[in-house]
């Protein structure tokens, strides 16, 4: 498990370079070249770098339960809920999906 994080940062991170050189490049580039070839490239970009961001979040996230507070039930979040879950030492602030009342769950 390991492993497949520090494989993911990496691509994450030769992306993001390879993201930096590409706007550089245009930027040196962009009076030879037509506005509709610009904007393509630029689509481009970002969809590839908003790809490597989803794979470094993925394989980055935590597959851990919680334990709601109010009904004791455990979940596991899903990518989205784990990025937007409020945090502090311990416990998460979020919606439990088994009894859709707000609590402070416990990680397992």
């Amino acid at each position: 498990m390991k492993k497949r994080k520090i494989i993911s940062i990496i691509i994450y991170l030769l992306i993001l370079i390879g993201f930096i050189a590409t706007v550089i490049w245009l930027h040196n580039n962009k009076s030879q070249m037509d506005t509709n070839t610009v904007a393509i490239i630029g689509a481009v970009l970002v969809l590839v770098f908003a790809l490597g961001f989803a794979i470094l979040v993925k394989a980055v996230m935590p597959t851990a339960s919680y334990r709601c507070t109010k009904c004791n039930g455990t979940f596991i979040l899903t990518t989205i809920k784990h990025m937007t879950k409020l945090r502090l030492v311990g416990k998460s602030y979020m919606k439990c999906p088994i009894c859709n009342r707000r609590a402070w769950c416990k990680k397992e």
